[in-house]
C-alpha cells in the first residue's frame, strides 16, 4: 500500500504514477482528496483508480467524443464533488450508461450530443432521462429504433421528443387521452405505425 502523505496535493501525472506502481490500496491526503483536477478521461481513471474517498470537482477536458461508461468510473472515484464533461459535444454508451451518468449528477454541456449505442433497446424511462438532459440531438441504436413500445402519450412524447429516426410501432396507452401536441411529437417520431387508446379515439381534439 502506499499513502501520499504532507500538505501538497498530488498532481494527475503523479497519481498516474503511484497508480501505476502498485497494485495495493492508495491512500491520498487531505489535500489532494479537496483538489480539483481537469485532464482527459483516460488520465483521471488511470490517476483514481481504487479511489472511492475524492471530493473535489473532476473535469474531462475531452473535447472529443467521452463514452458514459468513463464518466460512470470516474463519478465512483468520488465520496461527493461533482463530475463535469463540457468540453465534449458528444457522449456515447448505452441506454443505461448514459442514464447512470446523468442521474449521478454528471455535469453536460446543454447542446450535448447523446449517443445510445450498443445492442440492447432503450426503455422509455432511460430515453426520458436521456431526452430531458439535453438540447441537443439524442442519437438512438438500431434496437431502439426498431423497438416497438407501448406506454402513456406524456411518457411516448417526453421519451421521444425530437427523434425522428423510429421505425418502429408506437402504441399509446392508459386511460389518459392524448392531447394534440403529444400526438404530432409521436407521429414524428416513427414511421411505423401509431396506435391510440380509446380515449385519444374518441376525444375531441
Amino acid at each position: 500500500d502506499l499513502t501520499i502523505t504532507g500538505t501538497t496535493p498530488a498532481t494527475v501525472a503523479e497519481l498516474i504514477a503511484i497508480n501505476a506502481a502498485t497494485s495495493g490500496a492508495v491512500s491520498l491526503n487531505a489535500q489532494t482528496i479537496a483538489a480539483a483536477y481537469t485532464d482527459t478521461a483516460a488520465n483521471l481513471i488511470s490517476a483514481f483508480t481504487g479511489t472511492t474517498t475524492h471530493t473535489g470537482g473532476l473535469t474531462v477536458s475531452d473535447v472529443t467524443a467521452v463514452s458514459a461508461a468513463d464518466l460512470n468510473m470516474i463519478n465512483n472515484f468520488k465520496a461527493s464533488g461533482t463530475t463535469t464533461a463540457i468540453a465534449t459535444s458528444n457522449i456515447t454508451g448505452s441506454a443505461l450508461e448514459i442514464a447512470t451518468a446523468i442521474g449521478s449528477g454528471t455535469d453536460f454541456r446543454p447542446n450535448v450530443t447523446l449517443s445510445i449505442t450498443g445492442a440492447d433497446p432503450a426503455t422509455i424511462a432511460e430515453l426520458k432521462t436521456i431526452n430531458g438532459d439535453t438540447i441537443g440531438a439524442v442519437v438512438l441504436n438500431a434496437v431502439t429504433n426498431s423497438a416497438a413500445y407501448n406506454d402513456t402519450a406524456a411518457n411516448l412524447a417526453a421519451a421521444f421528443l425530437g427523434i425522428t429516426t423510429s421505425t418502429g410501432d408506437l402504441t399509446i396507452a392508459g386511460t389518459t387521452a392524448a392531447n394534440l401536441a403529444e400526438l404530432m411529437t409521436i407521429n414524428a417520431a416513427t414511421s411505423g405505425n401509431v396506435v391510440l387508446n380509446p380515449e385519444t379515439n374518441a376525444a375531441a381534439l
